[in-house]
């Protein structure tokens, strides 16, 4: 895709600019994984029972229990789409292996489309036209499912769905650096994009090995704190508009309101305490490994066991360019289990702070970085008897 327009040229040759600079003045620092840090509790000068404490959030118009989405793994099959749909989470509708007819007959018999997600590959903007309509009555959102999502492939799916219609609720990445992030925006608002919801992570999920293959990556808390800065300064004084003057212009009269720009976090969640974290600096989390349960296709009654792998891997059919591997899960168990695990240690997140809800707990959470010997002290002895 060739650059057409002179305000496209002049922002990409000053986006080139800012890598130089964030190379020397942001990207030579430290930078931390969950892992990492700690939140630190506060005073609890509130009674609060955690049975009082919500982890409702409002994602738009979309009311959702937890603050999760599912990643669009494709054995996260009907049962599974199910049972989130049942505890008002949203489900992403697997891509890999699966049509745009078989997707759309999956949306249907779900019939929810308020907590459908409809995934899209870059391949596949010329089949959109014929099923767009199906698409938007079936799911409240699209997920475009790139694996580097700052890249003219997803302007140009974007340019696609505005063509047809399209300018809102579009969930865009993955991305993992300051200038992915303001290439996605600055596309999405020139195409008169009402929101932006942008998938942060690369390389930092359980069955992926794009780290290892690659080199390439950024530690996802530090990726997450550092976005989330970045959207709520832009509409201030956050760039020397003296260097860069095009993204001072571009980025501080954006039509799209800031509370509409949204962060998913995407991987490297191995604890619930970790969905809590990210949560401090995203909007929602997206989870693969901690939805591993018995609803999933792969799940085997005989064994009492699951097969979990990455979508880039070979047990989908990949041959080339492999990135992702997989591993064998005994006893899983149930979703509706999972869920609950989930929410009563968010819950006692939120105590610790003295939060209500989500946005208290966003406003009151302090994260400290901790030495390596810390993540021996969290380690919970297993192998003992009495």
């Amino acid at each position: 895709m060739e650059i057409t327009t002179k305000k496209e040229a002049e922002f990409i040759a000053e986006l080139d600019k800012l890598s130089s600079f964030l190379s020397q003045n942001l990207y030579d620092g430290k930078f931390y994984s969950f892992e990492d840090t700690l939140i630190v509790p506060r005073f609890l000068h509130k009674m609060i029972s955690r049975k009082e404490i919500s982890t409702d959030v409002n994602f738009y118009k979309t009311k959702l229990n937890l603050p999760i989405i599912s990643s669009p793994m494709s054995f996260f099959g009907e049962k599974f789409a199910e049972q989130l749909i049942k505890n008002k989470v949203l489900y992403s509708i697997p891509r890999i292996n699966r049509s745009i007819k078989d997707r759309l007959k999956l949306a249907k018999n779900l019939n929810s489309p308020e907590y459908t997600v409809f995934s899209i590959g870059s391949k596949e903007s010329d089949e959109l036209s014929k099923h767009i309509d199906k698409i938007k009555k079936y799911s409240e959102y699209i997920l475009m499912d790139i694996a580097h999502g700052a890249s003219f492939h997803s302007v140009h799916t974007l340019r696609t769905l505005q063509s047809l219609g399209v300018t809102k609720n579009v969930i865009v990445g993955n991305i993992a650096s300051v200038e992915g992030f303001l290439y996605l925006l600055f596309y999405l608002n020139e195409l008169g994009f009402s929101n932006a919801i942008m998938r942060v992570g690369i390389g930092s999920g359980s069955a992926c090995t794009t780290r290892l293959k690659t080199g390439v990556g950024f530690p996802q808390l530090s990726i997450l704190r550092i976005l989330h800065e970045l959207k709520s300064s832009l509409d201030g004084d956050w760039i020397d508009k003296n260097k860069f003057p095009v993204l001072y212009e571009r980025f501080s009269n954006l039509s799209i309101p800031l509370d509409d720009i949204k962060l998913i976090a995407d991987g490297g969640i191995k604890e619930e305490g970790d969905l809590a974290k990210a949560l401090i600096y995203s909007d929602l989390v997206m989870l693969g490994k901690k939805l591993i349960s018995k609803e999933m296709d792969t799940y085997d009654p005989m064994t009492n066991s699951v097969h979990y792998f990455g979508m880039a891997s070979a047990h989908v059919g990949k041959k080339e360019h492999i990135e992702g591997g997989g591993y064998v899960v005994q006893n899983p168990p149930s979703l509706e289990a999972v869920l609950q695990g989930i929410k009563d240690s968010l819950t006692s997140s939120l105590s610790y702070v003295n939060a209500e809800n989500l946005d208290e707990f966003k406003r009151l959470s302090v994260l400290i970085q901790t030495t390596p010997s810390v993540t021996k002290e969290n380690t919970v002895l297993n192998n003992f008897s009495f």
